[in-house]
């Protein structure tokens, strides 16, 4: 069995993780400090990357990289942090989901944030474990009408106005969206999609950093970050993930594939001249009917 994972503490840009949970019980000594951080992405960094290059000839369509002994060892390593994320850093408890981090004891930091959503789109989850991690993100005390928190409503931390402890980042929901596309929930994927739209009509059509965590359902308006960045380049990006989302497009085998899912709220949804493979693509889909053309460019 292969050493366990380095030491862990919570996570940092990606999303929440400051953690003590109101329900923690496990908690370093007093003065003691978390080693390195490893936080969820790491896991997902080495589960998406792969190689570029021909295919591998073992998994049509998969990527293979030009050193097949690196190939190899890169997915043997990727294979054995799986298994040894999903037993660490799993907590069965609270409806199941992933602690935040270890600390300096290798305990679980068992507080809920929103890199659970990271976790999905990194393809790390077990499938047999997706619905629970969709279910977590998508409750009253993660998601708020607007967007999914950084940190749950039922942590000790949690402040709507905290930048790490519950505000609601576009950027970070946007991964999530993507990862419950990639483990086919589609609908939860289009409620955040059109929440976080419906958010950006107030901010003037630019998602801004972050926005607060106050439940949508109490105020009936995105309450402002004080100092978030707008415009800011993480959340400039976000509504170009929610439309690739729910047109379910992905380049495959040197073509573009559309599996769309389009809101009746959105309607259509067309783009031009969308480049890949050194080539322009027509994209168009309607509910969940579409179609990819090439293009000139």
């Amino acid at each position: 069995m292969a050493a366990r994972p380095a030491r862990a503490a919570a996570a940092g840009d990606g999303g929440g993780g400051a953690g003590a949970g109101r329900h923690r019980r496990r908690v370093p000594p007093a003065g003691r400090r978390p080693g390195a951080p490893v936080d969820h992405r790491t896991g997902g960094a080495a589960q998406r990357r792969p190689g570029v290059g021909t295919d591998d000839p073992a998994v049509p369509g998969r990527p293979a990289l030009a050193d097949p002994d690196l190939a190899r060892r890169l997915r043997a390593d990727a294979a054995t942090l799986y298994e040894r994320f999903n037993r660490d850093y799993w907590i069965d408890e609270r409806g199941g989901f992933y602690a935040v981090g270890l600390d300096g004891d290798k305990n679980p930091i068992d507080a809920k944030i929103s890199n659970m959503g990271h976790l999905l789109w990194s393809g790390i989850v077990p499938p047999e474990r997706a619905g629970t991690v969709v279910r977590q993100l998508m409750a009253d005390d993660m998601f708020t009408g607007w967007g999914i928190r950084t940190l749950s409503w039922d942590e000790r931390l949690y402040n709507a106005l905290g930048y790490h402890l519950g505000t609601v980042w576009p950027h970070d929901n946007s991964l999530a969206v993507l990862g419950m596309v990639r483990y086919g929930y589609r609908a939860e994927a289009n409620r955040i999609s059109l929440a976080l739209l419906e958010a950006a009509e107030q901010f003037g059509h630019r998602l801004p950093e972050a926005i607060s965590g106050f439940p949508r359902e109490r105020l009936l308006f995105a309450v402002p970050y004080p100092t978030a960045c707008s415009p800011q380049a993480w959340a400039t990006g976000t509504p170009l993930a929610l439309v690739r989302a729910m047109l379910g497009v992905n380049p495959v085998a040197g073509r573009l594939v559309l599996d769309p899912d389009i809101p009746p709220e959105i309607g259509r949804i067309a783009a031009e001249r969308v480049r890949a493979f050194e080539r322009c693509w027509e994209v168009e889909a309607v509910g969940r009917s579409g179609h990819v053309r090439l293009a000139e460019c």
